[in-house]
């Protein structure tokens, strides 16, 4: 079998199966030598911190792209989309607060000390989400601020409306690259999780595996 019908078989293969395999193949590396799973537990980090990476950039690059490609007389196409994603994500945390409450489960995670300093009321807020609001994008990108991600978003895509079609036509190409750099990314979940299970099965025994179960049932 060459090399190229093995990389088309790895990232074209069906995902959901591949992260099976991943998290069986975690599993038993854990079991046959705890060492090298400790070690594989860089495929993890690495896996997500591609995730935390590319996120931001895509957020930012979708939303101007698709303000930008609307003509003043054409149809409103982002609206919908504003309000599937409003509606998902709103549906999601009332399951996930509904299930957490129904199904309680407690997981073993690795955290730094670290001083946790909430807000005491709703001026503090609303006073941090107007600063993230005007975040400089940079540091908005950087630091993952969704919020000032997408009022810079807009702002770009509605500024982008008065551009030569070549200008829009490269905003959008740019916008198809970094999607496609996200389904790379995705591709390589099977491997993440692989390193993830593998490295937290050897950190904490399988004990931690049990909590893992729990919630992926409750997902199902």
């Amino acid at each position: 079998m060459s090399n190229r019908s093995i990389t088309e078989k790895f990232f074209g293969g069906n995902l959901i199966l591949r992260i099976a395999i991943g998290i069986a193949a975690g599993i038993l590396l854990a079991l046959a030598s705890p060492a090298a799973a400790k070690s594989a537990m860089l495929f993890g980090t690495l896996f997500v911190q591609a995730l935390k990476a590319v996120a931001p950039v895509l957020v930012l690059v979708l939303v101007a792209a698709a303000l930008a490609k609307k003509h003043k007389d054409g149809h409103a196409t982002l609206r919908p989309i504003v309000v599937l994603y409003l509606a998902g994500t709103l549906s999601a945390a009332f399951v996930a607060v509904v299930m957490s409450m129904i199904f309680p489960t407690t997981l073993v995670l690795t955290v730094t000390d670290a001083v946790l300093d909430p807000p005491q009321g709703i001026g503090q807020v609303l006073n941090n989400l107007l600063f993230k609001l005007v975040d400089n994008p940079v540091s908005a990108v950087m630091n993952g601020n969704f919020i000032g991600i997408l009022v810079w978003g807009v702002a770009l895509g509605l500024g982008m409306r008065q551009a030569s079609d070549a200008s829009r036509e490269m905003l959008a190409d740019l916008s198809h690259a970094i999607t496609n750099i996200v389904r790379v990314v995705i591709r390589l979940a099977p491997l993440g999780i692989f390193g993830l299970v593998a490295g937290n099965l050897a950190a904490f025994g399988f004990s931690a595996l049990a909590g893992y179960v729990r919630i992926l049932s409750v997902l199902l």
